[in-house]
């Protein structure tokens, strides 16, 4: 059984997804992965703090849509089962949907699959186009539609 940690900077977030669906959404990523007996964290929050996460985090002064935050530790006594935690902004997902003609729920869950394959230890910065492909063909197994 994996633990997901669910926080909303906003409750009005909550209207858009649900943590039920969340949790449904994350184990299934999980589950094809083969990843159990995982614990992760993730929060929903709004443009101001996702631009502050980014800026001090990254050093990028603007508004992303997800953050992953791996577990580096290298002490053997800590939780090896601790993936890390994932911020997704709400509002920049919301744009993003709209201009890729998706649905919110969709470009959430999308956001999520992206954030948990970090967390796993993949980069699409550094592995000509892996995790790409890797996150379209999880998304569409388990959704059954394409996402660009």
């Amino acid at each position: 059984m994996n633990t997901i940690d669910i926080n909303y900077e906003i409750d009005e977030f909550q209207n858009i997804i649900s943590q039920e669906e969340v949790t449904f959404w994350v184990e299934k990523i999980l589950s094809e992965l083969s990843c159990n007996n995982k614990i992760l964290s993730l929060y929903f929050t709004t443009d101001e703090i996702m631009k502050d996460l980014n800026k001090n985090y990254r050093k990028k002064d603007y508004i992303t849509d997800v953050l992953s935050f791996p577990n580096e530790t290298k002490d053997p006594f800590s939780d090896p089962s601790f993936l890390g935690d994932i911020a997704i902004c709400i509002p920049q997902a919301k744009r993003q949907a709209e201009e890729r003609k998706n649905d919110i729920i969709s470009e959430i869950k999308f956001l999520i699959l992206h954030g948990i394959l970090h967390l796993s230890g993949y980069d699409h910065e550094n592995d000509n186009g892996e995790m790409e492909k890797i996150e379209k063909d999880i998304y569409y197994k388990l959704t059954g539609e394409k996402i660009e």
